[in-house]
């Protein structure tokens, strides 16, 4: 049981870094003006949708 207790947590850590890395790298990274830019169309979008039904 100890086994899978360690392997669970290197998999959970593992997971939970790469999550991290994955934003901090969206938020500072060169490239994420493009990023930001498709953040915000899909928020209006989004926004617009109830509009497009009514």
């Amino acid at each position: 049981m100890h086994g899978v207790a360690l392997v669970f947590m290197v998999t959970f850590w593992g997971l939970v870094l790469g999550l991290v890395v994955f934003v901090f790298c969206r938020l500072y990274c060169p490239g994420t003006d493009l990023n930001k830019t498709a953040l915000v169309d899909d928020a209006k979008n989004l926004a617009e949708e109830p509009d497009e039904i009514t």
